[in-house]
């Protein structure tokens, strides 16, 4: 089988779960994830709106043609995204509690703007206008983010991704802040051709997640603003992880800000994004090693698709790879598929270039 027919098949059957974590959120947004092995009425956790938020990108513009529903899905979390967003804009961290979220709130904007596009409707701007107010209310004139941080006064580096949507959304002439923003995690470049405080907890090891966050996010933005400085030094960083994984001969699940390997999982969520991180760069380069080792990549991660009559696995991946690895062990989590939904749109759009 070629590998154009084994990806539209992983594509299909991702998209699948996705709608069937859907279904078991009760059409309101996507559930954060399934426990591998319990039975269904206790492994489906609740939904999640940071990340229901930018699945929606997937189901009416990215992997669309697939399935018969995707749009109509996409468009019904879009309107429970603007219920439940709080009266101040923000939302909330996690599946429970009323803490506010800087990032979360950020890749809320991902779904709301494609859904406008998609559809115009003044609820989406109005929800888009209240939360690029909270969110530019978080950084001072510094740059520097003050509020809705995941571990407080700690202003990671994989926050250039939430940076980014807040970019794409605001007008041209009112982003100042949010470039100083982006420039003071810019600073946080290093010796070794990636970023210091790239992981969830300071001067701690990274997951390869918040490092192909922190990669995306500076890369987008650099986009945004046509800054090339920011996109040489992530093909740059590109180099250095292709380096990397043919030196381990795998890309692992953590590395320290020197690129030494911090355990002996891997980390699916993380392969996924990179393996879109890596068709973006050969986009931006046209060097074909990018290419070939998004390939490489995505063909061992549809080795760990999950391939089941039960609907409830069927499409699924498991966030660590053995599932007894420290994210998320024996868990699907939404936001591994859409990653690799993002994967396979990406990889298929530079193939065919």
């Amino acid at each position: 089988m070629s590998i154009d027919v084994k990806i539209n098949e992983a594509e299909e059957a991702a998209l699948s779960w996705l709608r069937e974590s859907f279904l078991k959120a009760n059409r309101k947004g996507f559930a954060h994830s399934r426990r591998n092995y319990l039975p269904s009425i206790f492994a489906w956790r609740t939904p999640y709106p940071e990340t229901s938020g930018y699945i929606i990108e997937n189901f009416i513009k990215l992997n669309t043609g697939i399935l018969h529903d995707t749009e109509e899905i996409g468009i019904e979390v879009a309107y429970w995204l603007c219920d439940m967003q709080h009266e101040e804009g923000y939302y909330i961290s996690g599946i429970s509690g009323n803490s506010p979220s800087f990032f979360n709130t950020a890749q809320v904007l991902f779904g709301l703007r494609e859904a406008n596009l998609f559809k115009p409707n003044e609820i989406y701007t109005k929800a888009i206008s209240k939360a690029l107010q909270w969110l530019l209310s978080c950084i001072n004139d510094e740059g520097m983010c003050k509020q809705g941080l995941y571990k407080p006064n700690y202003f990671a580096s994989y926050y250039s991704r939430a940076l980014w949507p807040i970019l794409l959304c605001l007008d041209k002439n009112n982003n100042e802040k949010v470039k100083n923003s982006l420039m003071l995690l810019y600073d946080n470049r290093n010796e070794y051709s990636g970023f210091n405080q790239m992981g969830f907890m300071p001067d701690k090891p990274a997951l390869t997640h918040t490092i192909a966050y922190s990669w995306e996010g500076f890369f987008e933005s650099g986009l945004l603003l046509h800054d090339k400085s920011i996109l040489e030094y992530c093909i740059k960083m590109s180099y250095k992880l292709l380096e990397v994984i043919k030196r381990d001969k795998k890309l692992y699940g953590i590395y320290s800000r020197d690129w030494k390997p911090g355990s002996n999982f891997q980390c699916v969520t993380g392969q996924a994004q990179c393996i879109s991180n890596f068709c973006k760069a050969y986009e931006y380069s046209n060097d074909k090693n990018f290419l070939d080792i998004a390939e490489i990549l995505l063909s061992e991660m549809m080795q760990w698709q999950v391939l089941s009559k039960n609907p409830e696995h069927h499409g699924a991946f498991p966030a660590s790879v053995p599932v007894f690895g420290s994210y998320f062990p024996f868990q699907y989590v939404n936001w591994t598929n859409k990653f690799f939904l993002d994967a396979c749109y990406q990889f298929k759009r530079n193939k065919k270039a």
